[in-house]
């Protein structure tokens, strides 16, 4: 009777440990579809920006990335802290929010912009950004789309690496700045591209990895093919 009683409680304690596996992988799985439908995420595509504006004034643009789950909308806060773990609604949100970087001129008219991104699971929010560093997808995948209240832009991807979250050179903004093309010799993989009069440089970044300083970013060309007025879903 002893090792019969033993035996059902070890019984019961793999069922309750089977169980808490469970609930935690269901869990995880809801969270990951929450992050990639929420916090702006549509997936009908862009809204327009009289509903985003209703919803957030702080909205600056969309982006979509093709080949990936990036189809989102960008805001900018006062600094590059207040949308780290703030949703599109204003409320928390761990996912936080796609954001301009706060030293780049909201109606994004500088020739440098950074946008940046948390990297979640299962390739909600920026995490997709990693994708670009296989050389396979990268090959593949290269458009996108920017969208600001005023101009729509092609996306075009020209490179993609890991860089320090510290670097000075990467990670500075300022209106007056030039384009900044010698940022693609980071790169462990890159196209080479025509960069016309009037075109710009997006880098779009993230996280590489807990507890580290590393970014997965990409660095598009941003090309201006035309006004934003009478857009449609």
């Amino acid at each position: 009777m002893i090792i019969v009683d033993l035996l059902t409680k070890v019984l019961r304690r793999v069922e309750i440990i089977l169980l808490i596996v469970a609930l935690a992988f269901a869990g995880s799985t809801l969270y990951d579809m929450y992050a990639l439908t929420s916090a702006g995420v549509q997936k009908d595509g862009f809204p327009g920006f009289d509903e985003l504006k209703a919803r957030n004034r702080d909205t600056v643009g969309w982006i979509r990335m093709d080949g990936t789950h990036i189809n989102h909308p960008v805001v900018q806060g006062e600094d590059n802290y207040e949308y780290i773990n703030k949703g599109i609604d204003g409320e928390f949100y761990q996912g936080g929010s796609i954001f301009l970087d706060a030293g780049c001129s909201p109606d994004m008219t500088d020739k440098y912009l950074i946008i940046h991104g948390h990297h979640m699971s299962r390739g909600a929010m920026f995490s997709d950004l990693t994708c670009y560093l296989n050389e396979e997808f990268f090959e593949k995948n290269k458009l996108g789309d920017l969208i600001t209240p005023d101009y729509q832009y092609e996306l075009t991807v020209c490179g993609a690496g890991i860089v320090d979250a510290y670097d000075g050179e990467v990670y500075y903004t300022d209106p007056e700045r030039d384009l900044p093309l010698e940022l693609l010799d980071r790169c462990s993989l890159s196209r080479e591209l025509e960069f016309k009069e009037g075109d710009k440089l997006v880098m779009l970044s993230t996280c590489s990895g807990d507890m580290t300083n590393d970014r997965s970013v990409v660095f598009c060309r941003a090309r201006r093919t035309g006004d934003s007025d009478g857009i449609q879903n």
